[in-house]
């Protein structure tokens, strides 16, 4: 599960202890900000986004690979390898000793990260501007193609394609940037949050990319923009909601 605080928490199942977590590179500089509390106006957002935990196959070996991005909370796609390929030899399936199991996962080497999108190499956390809710931002050499991610809000797509013989590839779009940090830090020609990847799940390399435009209505609004649909009351009447 993920938290706004920060972390990716992973439970055992039949326990329900926490045996891991993982917190993404981009977001340390952001921990800062849970001093000051959350308020309701002003509200920080983390890891805050949905996985995939799907068999893939890396140099035809399986292996169970985790994919996350972070919602509104960061602009990054991270993938961990949760394979645990000797769990049963060290914790039996029904064992009750819960030290034997946190002394697993105790191994650093037990989850193994494995990319992330954009590199971490481009990411410049000194890049600052807590009004903007900017705790760090990609560095001005971070690729063409990856000044094109905005927020990561999609929920990633896995699967082989081509043949049974092609890759593993995961599928997501670049999600929304707010106006404020695209006109302060993404300055270059590219425009952010308007482009759909297929990525390589062995090491993250992007197979393919295609900006699919933008519409020019709200361009400089600093949210997302809302619509409105038509739902019925219990008595009948119709009412109109934000989406």
């Amino acid at each position: 599960v993920g938290g706004n605080d920060g972390m990716l928490h992973a439970l055992d199942a039949r326990t329900g202890l926490e045996v891991w977590a993982f917190i993404p590179f981009n977001l340390l500089p952001k921990l800062k900000a849970l001093q000051s509390g959350q308020s309701l106006d002003a509200f920080k957002y983390y890891v805050d986004s949905s996985h995939k935990i799907p068999d893939v196959k890396v140099d035809d070996e399986w292996r169970t690979y985790l994919f996350f991005g972070q919602g509104p909370g960061g602009t990054f796609y991270n993938t961990l390898d949760v394979t645990l390929d000797d769990i049963a030899d060290a914790v039996a399936e029904d064992a009750t000793n819960t030290s034997t199991l946190l002394a697993h996962f105790a191994d650093p080497d037990a989850i193994q990260w494995k990319w992330s999108f954009p590199r971490l190499t481009s990411f410049d956390p000194e890049a600052f501007d807590a009004t903007k809710g900017v705790y760090g931002e990609l560095s001005t050499a971070a690729l063409a193609v990856e000044q094109s991610i905005g927020e990561t809000w999609s929920d990633p797509a896995i699967g082989q394609v081509v043949s049974t013989a092609g890759p593993y590839v995961m599928v997501v779009g670049s999600g929304y940037l707010k106006y404020s940090v695209q006109s302060t830090y993404r300055t270059g020609a590219t425009r952010s949050g308007t482009t759909f990847y297929v990525f390589n799940v062995k090491n993250g390399t992007v197979l393919g990319s295609k900006d699919v435009g933008a519409d020019s209505v709200a361009e400089t609004n600093n949210r997302p923009r809302t619509g409105q649909r038509r739902t019925r009351s219990p008595r009948g009447r119709q009412r109109s909601l934000p989406i």
